[in-house]
């Protein structure tokens, strides 16, 4: 998805989160109205950067594992389906590292 229908989402869910508040408080949702565009614009503008953010993961995920040997991920689609699918399907380069928290995933040998 682009960065524009992240920004849309963004702001749903921050105009959603503020009406949400005011109703559980019990007071006017209609209440300091400008904190509704507050709240939408921080979230639209944190949910457009998603892209570039799972670009910057996706990276450094291929770059750690370089540094181990193994080759890179392919983040078709996006970085945490990647991720969940290599953990799960490539048992054999999961291994334990002692002191290490999340090498044991990227396949380190002792």
């Amino acid at each position: 998805m682009s960065a524009s229908v992240w920004a849309a989402v963004g702001l749903t869910v921050g105009v959603t989160a503020k009406a949400m508040r005011n109703s559980i408080s019990c007071i006017p949702l209609q209440r300091k109205p400008w904190e509704y565009v507050i709240s939408g614009g921080i979230a639209a503008y944190l949910f457009s950067k998603w892209p570039a953010t799972e670009l910057w993961l996706a990276e450094n995920i291929n770059m750690m594992r370089a540094e181990v040997g193994q080759p890179p991920l392919d983040f078709t689609k996006g970085a945490s389906g990647a991720i969940a699918y290599t953990l799960l399907n490539e048992s054999d380069s999961v291994t334990e590292v002692k002191g290490v928290g999340m090498n044991k995933y990227f396949g380190a040998k002792e």
